[in-house]
């Protein structure tokens, strides 16, 4: 009984980790889909198609949706760095909400695992993008801020 029990459990926590990505992955391009397309630099959103071995999909130049957008500037201006930070902002929002519901009311131990999977798989999602290493994010934040 026990090992059924188990299986099931794991089985959602699979399921949540895999959600949790996917939701932060969406949110961040969304953000940097928004931000872009306030500034007026008409964005396109692209979704590509995982390659067959999952080294090319982990890789760093893989991208499972990502943003174009025109800019009219060879160099980072405030813009384009407004555009990059707003995707890492949006995965932090989703952690800090994931804090609130964690810390809001009486949950059950299921559900609190199941939220602090959601809050990491966004943290990390932040801090890896945030990073001042290209092609990431934070690397066109910090070369417009220096």
């Amino acid at each position: 009984m026990k090992v059924v029990k188990f299986t099931a459990l794991a089985a959602l926590f699979v399921a949540v980790f895999v959600a949790s990505i996917g939701f932060n992955v969406l949110a961040h391009e969304g953000a940097h889909y928004a931000v872009a397309d306030l500034g007026g630099n008409h964005p396109e959103m692209h979704f590509t198609q995982p390659d067959d071995n999952i080294s090319g999909f982990l890789s760093a130049e893989s991208n499972i949706a990502y943003v174009q957008y025109e800019s009219e500037h060879s160099e980072t201006v405030g813009t384009d760095a407004a555009i990059a930070v707003a995707g890492p902002l949006a995965n932090l929002v989703i952690a800090c909400l994931g804090l609130l519901f964690y810390f809001g009311a009486n949950r059950s131990d299921v559900s609190k695992i199941l939220l602090l999977v959601l809050i990491t798989a966004s943290f990390v999602s932040f801090g890896v993008n945030i990073l001042p290493i290209s092609p990431n994010d934070g690397f066109y934040v910090w070369q417009f801020l220096f």
